[in-house]
């Protein structure tokens, strides 16, 4: 049985001879008795399939390819032997197009060569990235390292960032190059203890990384606490493992602020990838796995695709599969979020997601000028519907949760009210053009709420909630959010912030203010940082 840690890798060369052929095959069973999951065609009689769909399949689901470079090899896939070598001219042709749909960027293809003097015979796209001479020692073993993620170089620890004093013009941050990423600032005049609030920020990263499922590769383990208090239920060993897409795009947002490496080399970026692509669907849309009569299957929504796709822009990911996602966002309906178990968040994730295709640096590297006017058409006919929605439910006073909007749900459960409002709020300020109106109330509404300097988890809470606390002061310092705050004369809801953010950091290990702490509120403080 493979061990499903092991890095798969496709050898691709040419049956240059038969002595050629033992050789590939006795460097295949090398790499297989030392942990790595070699495939050759030696391996397999006859697919089923048939040769073609084969070598497509393996290139497609091998972690790694391995191109054997030869003066045969560069001939057949440059089309200058007729009539032989069928399957490295094939082979060839697949990699040269994955190559080229990329844009050039390739971390999968690895040219590899036996004998020094092949050097010259490394295909033209492949040449610009390194080669392996692999009848060595020191090559074979720097092949290994990177097939096995072992770098041979590490890098020193990164220390602590230094604090330095505050100049008299606070400096506006630039925005992270990330899908919806914006840093957010707690001015000096309101900058909490420098030591206290890095402290703050390392337990809280330490804290998500930690969090991750490792059945799934998705977040948050911590969602067990909040899941048996807002539903009165047990989790199943499905709910378990299958964790939240919400949660996993709060984390991976919140680490990349953090400097973390989200490479899809390495962990968490890795598994937080395969968690994500393992859960779309035939149609481009993405869910959630839950079990049938016939079995597990994934049961999909337009909130959960755009919040995929934006966790997938984060990481970098398959651009195929998030255009994908993006073609059934931007034909999706009105009454499509409306009728979403969280319609605010559903809609408010829909604008960020289209913007950024359509306006954000993703959609300027991975689409066409044709896909990016598509997506801004689509984006200008849900703003004006979804806005008005959005502003509609927060303001109709029929409503039982006005200022707020229905929380996550069945909306019978006011216990995520708090929750559901502060993620809309999120969302909603990310968008370039967001209501103000809504947004301002809510914020006031919630500063009325707070209990013991903090914001409850709930209405029914008596005690303060860490998580958040925290997640109120990120909204109410992003930029543009406290620019608005500030010209509508609302400085009583930043005190409260800045009185919010303080209550968070001198509580953190704190028992009592944590019971519904958990990634999804928590992980938002990672978004921080002091002005300089």
């Amino acid at each position: 049985m493979v061990d499903k840690g092991c890095p798969r890798v496709l050898i691709s060369y040419s049956q240059d001879s038969t002595e050629y052929s033992g050789r590939v095959r006795e460097f295949s069973d090398k790499l297989r008795s030392e942990g790595i999951d070699a495939v050759i065609d030696q391996y397999v009689d006859s697919p089923p399939e048939g040769w073609p769909r084969w070598m497509e399949r393996q290139i497609r689901e091998c972690d790694f390819v391995l191109v054997v470079c030869t003066e045969g090899y560069s001939a057949k896939i440059r089309g200058e032997q007729p009539g032989e070598g069928y399957g490295a001219k094939w082979e060839g042709l697949l990699i040269t197009q994955e190559i080229y749909e990329s844009e050039g960027k390739n971390s999968k293809f690895i040219p590899l060569i036996f004998d020094k003097s092949d050097k010259s015979s490394i295909p033209t796209f492949l040449k610009g990235v390194t080669r392996y001479n692999v009848s060595d020692t020191k090559g074979y073993e720097d092949l290994y390292r990177r097939l096995t993620g072992q770098p041979k170089v590490i890098p020193a620890p990164l220390g602590p960032r230094q604090l330095l004093p505050p100049e008299s013009v606070i400096r506006e941050p630039e925005p992270l190059c990330r899908a919806g990423v914006m840093l957010s600032i707690v001015e000096s005049s309101r900058a909490p203890d420098a030591y206290l609030f890095r402290e703050f920020l390392t337990h809280i990263r330490t804290f998500i990384i930690k969090d991750q499922i490792p059945e799934s590769g998705g977040w948050a383990i911590s969602q067990e606490r909040i899941f048996e208090y807002t539903t009165e239920k047990a989790q199943r060993d499905m709910d378990r493992r299958e964790g939240g897409i919400i949660s996993t795009y709060i984390a991976l947002r919140a680490l990349a602020a953090a400097g973390v490496d989200l490479s899809l080399r390495m962990e968490p970026g890795k598994s937080a990838a395969k968690y994500l692509l393992s859960r779309q669907a035939n149609t481009g849309m993405f869910g959630r796995f839950y079990f049938s009569r016939t079995g597990e299957e994934i049961s999909s929504s337009f909130r959960h695709t755009a919040l995929s796709c934006l966790s997938l822009m984060i990481l970098d990911g398959p651009p195929k599969q998030v255009i994908k996602g993006l073609e059934c966002l931007s034909r999706m309906k009105i009454e499509d979020a409306s009728g979403d178990t969280a319609p605010s968040i559903a809609m408010s994730t829909a604008l960020v997601v289209l913007d950024s295709a359509a306006n954000g640096e993703w959609g300027r590297n991975h689409l066409s000028t044709t896909q990016r006017k598509a997506m801004g058409q689509a984006l200008t006919t849900f703003e004006s519907e979804f806005i008005q929605a959005i502003e509609s439910e927060s303001k109709t006073l029929s409503s039982k949760y006005v200022p707020f909007w229905k929380p996550y749900g069945d909306g019978k459960n006011t216990r995520m009210l708090y929750d559901s409002a502060l993620t809309t709020l999120d969302f909603l300020t990310l968008y370039p053009r967001p209501p103000w109106s809504a947004i301002l109330s809510t914020l006031q509404h919630l500063t009325e709420c707070r209990v013991r300097r903090g914001i409850p988890y709930d209405p029914e809470s008596t005690d303060p909630d860490v998580g958040m606390s925290g997640y109120f002061a990120v909204i109410c310092f992003r930029p543009n959010v406290r620019d608005q705050i500030e010209a509508h004369g609302m400085s009583g809801v930043l005190d409260a912030a800045q009185e919010c953010l303080n209550f968070a950091m001198v509580n953190l290990n704190e028992e009592a203010f944590t019971r519904r702490t958990y990634c999804d509120t928590l992980a938002n403080a990672l978004l921080l940082t002091l002005a300089r």
